[in-house]
């Protein structure tokens, strides 16, 4: 499983806690330094923390829709398998929130893997090959 506190210190970024930050992480490029809210829970830490890491993986030095787009699917990317997606799909078909849950992932980074289109096609081949008898 994918460990962004590890990962940002493989690769000397810094993190921070801030209380009352108004958003809930930032990314410095110029100081390799990432500011997370400090209230933040677990799961939310992990999928922003991957986030900004995405920000400092593609060099961005401001916010896009295209860099922030970037930056989700690159979170998504290292946060979710395609194995566990289709272990999802199999268990909850019609239940997505359960597969946040059982992913570890906000709605938004689900979303961010399932945008896709490579991600979306390898999974319902899988689904559909391990469905037949």
């Amino acid at each position: 499983m994918f460990d962004p506190h590890e990962h940002a210190h493989e690769t000397g970024v810094t993190v921070d806690h801030i209380p009352g930050l108004p958003d809930l992480g930032r990314y410095y490029p110029h100081h390799r330094h990432i500011q997370l809210r400090a209230d933040l829970t677990w799961i939310e830490e992990r999928c922003v923390l991957t986030h900004e890491l995405g920000h400092h993986r593609y060099g961005h030095h401001q916010s896009t829709p295209r860099t922030e787009r970037e930056a989700d699917q690159w979170a998504a990317n290292r946060l979710i398998t395609i194995d566990a997606i289709v272990e999802c799909a199999r268990i909850w078909p019609h239940n997505p929130e359960k597969w946040c849950h059982h992913l570890a992932v906000t709605p938004a980074i689900l979303r961010a893997w399932l945008s896709q289109p490579h991600n979306y096609q390898a999974a319902s081949q899988l689904l559909t090959h391990r469905n037949t008898p």
